[in-house]
Parts: structure tokens; C-alpha cells; sequence
């Protein structure tokens, strides 16, 4: 997740371009262990104990470490010697970007430095460049902060359950209407409403799906809809999770589907996300999503 916060950091600030930090954010992919696999490797977990986590993450947000802890499986000592020897995300972005001449090494490190002081409002940064600096929240002013924190809840549950890190592209031209494009969504509602949904062009639409199931889904049928629509089911059910452990009593509706319309919604706002399979749209609306 720290190189996928540096890496949105770089393209904020015009460092690099969407397509750089998608193909850089591929190359680091390669070099990153996630912690299960390292635990097994040095005899500190059965696989059957690393499912177990995984299984236990679905319904909650919360990191590997801190649920194999939980669990009993690991102690706080074992886990941070597991993250140190994941080594630094942002250092190997760094080096695949030194790798590939995008950045001299002092300009690099000017570059980290900034970063490190500013890291705490990299998305909300992503954000303000976008259609949520336009949206008059005077009236739900709380709403803003919500849309923030889906956003940020959204992209991690990307790289969890998607294996690609992700990133807002507060540069990017949306999706084209003239494609062949689906759509889901889900409405939030109770003490919080709110409704969140996917617009994606039918081949990365398909790639989500082949991601999440890990099923070799070859066309847009019922399963990949499905698929992609329980990918949001599961999100939304940690965003609700969050917002209970503040008081807030949230119900989930059924999901919705469609092809080729335009999505429309009470202070909406359309969030271009890319990832190393292409980009798509993360739609939330203060209330529901009209297509």
C-alpha cells in the first residue's frame, strides 16, 4: 500500500503520467511477497492459517498482520520482522524508476522527501483535482469526508481482492460513452445514504471479474456480473462495518446492473481509477444512481 500512495503521489503532482505509473506499479508487483507467503516460507504459519486470515479479512478492514495476531498466529515481533523483510514498497518503486531514467537519483530523493511530509493528504489531494472540488456539500458537509474515506476503502479492497495496486487519475478523460460499457451499483442506506458504483468499458469489466472469482470468465455473462457486484456487496459490507463502529447503522440494498448508460446521482461524483488492467470509473452519489 506505500508504494500505491507514493505512486498516486507522482501522478498528483505531474511526475508521471497514468500509463507510467501503470506499467512501474506492475514492475514492482513482481518483486513484492506478500506477508502470508513470507510467513510460510520461514515456518511461522500453515497455509491453512494464512487461508483462515484471508477468509477472516472478507469481513473485515482490517491488515494481515493485525488479524494473524488476533488469531494467535503470529506476535507483533513476528510481524514486524515479516514487514521489514517485505522491504519498502516505495523503494522499489523508486528503483523501477531509476531503472526505467524516469528521475535522476537526486531528483528522486527530493521527490520521497516531499512525499513523506505530505503523505497523510495524497488522496484527498487526488480528490480536490477533481469533480468532489466542484460538488456543494454545504448542506452534508459530513458527506465529503465520507467520499474520501470509501475512496481509500475502495482501492485498498482493489489491491486485496484484485492483486493490483490502484490509483486515482485526477488527469484522465472518463470513460467513452460510445463503448460497450457496464455498470453496478449499490445503494448505502439508514443513518448514512449513500450509493457507490462501477462503470467499466466490457474488457476491463471482465478482467475485474476474471480477478475477484479467479475464475477464467471469458465473456460478460452472468457470472461476471456476479463477480464484479459481490466485489462491490463485499466493499460496501467493510465500508458499513467502519461506519457502525462509529454508531452509524447502514443496510445494504440489492445491486443493480446495466450496459451502456450513463449513470446519474444527487451530488455524484465519477472517480477515473487505474490499475495495471486498465481504468474504470468508481461512481458515488449522495443518494441513488439514476441509469
Amino acid at each position: 500500500m506505500l508504494s500505491q500512495y507514493f505512486a498516486q503521489y507522482l501522478l498528483n503532482h505531474h511526475f508521471l503520467t497514468a500509463q507510467q505509473v501503470r506499467e512501474l506499479l506492475d514492475a514492482e508487483s513482481k518483486h513484492h511477497v506478500k506477508l502470508g507467503v513470507l510467513a510460510m516460507s520461514q515456518n511461522l504459519m500453515t497455509a491453512e492459517q494464512v487461508e483462515q486470515v484471508h477468509h477472516l479479512q472478507v469481513s473485515c478492514d482490517r491488515l494481515f498482520g493485525e488479524v494473524a495476531i488476533d488469531e494467535g498466529y503470529l506476535t507483533e515481533s513476528q510481524v514486524k520482522t515479516l514487514l521489514h523483510a517485505q522491504d519498502s514498497g516505495n523503494l522499489n518503486l523508486g528503483q523501477a524508476i531509476i531503472d526505467k531514467n524516469i528521475m535522476s537519483l537526486p531528483q528522486l530523493e527530493k521527490v520521497i522527501q516531499d512525499y513523506k511530509k505530505n503523505s497523510n493528504m495524497v488522496l484527498t489531494d487526488a480528490l480536490s483535482l477533481i469533480q468532489l472540488s466542484k460538488i456543494d456539500f454545504s448542506e452534508i458537509e459530513e458527506v465529503r469526508e465520507l467520499y474520501t474515506e470509501y475512496t481509500d476503502l475502495f482501492l485498498r479492497s482493489v489491491l486485496r481482492f484484485m492483486d493490483t495496486a490502484a490509483v486515482v487519475d485526477p488527469h484522465a478523460e472518463l470513460v467513452h460513452t460510445d463503448k460497450e460499457t457496464v455498470v453496478v451499483s449499490q445503494r448505502l442506506m439508514g443513518d448514512v445514504i449513500l450509493t457507490t458504483g462501477i462503470l467499466a468499458e466490457e474488457a476491463v469489466f471482465l478482467e475485474m471479474a476474471r480477478r475477484y472469482s479467479q475464475e477464467d470468465i471469458t465473456e460478460v455473462n452472468e457470472l461476471a456480473i456476479d463477480s464484479v457486484s459481490e466485489f462491490l456487496n463485499v466493499t460496501n459490507g467493510l465500508f458499513v462495518v467502519n461506519l457502525s463502529n462509529r454508531h452509524l447503522d447502514v443496510d445494504l440494498e440489492p445491486q443493480k446492473f446495466a450496459r451502456n448508460e450513463v449513470p446519474f446521482g444527487n451530488k455524484q461524483a465519477i472517480i477515473h481509477v487505474n490499475t495495471r488492467f486498465g481504468g474504470f470509473e468508481l461512481i458515488i452519489a449522495a443518494d441513488e444512481i439514476i441509469f
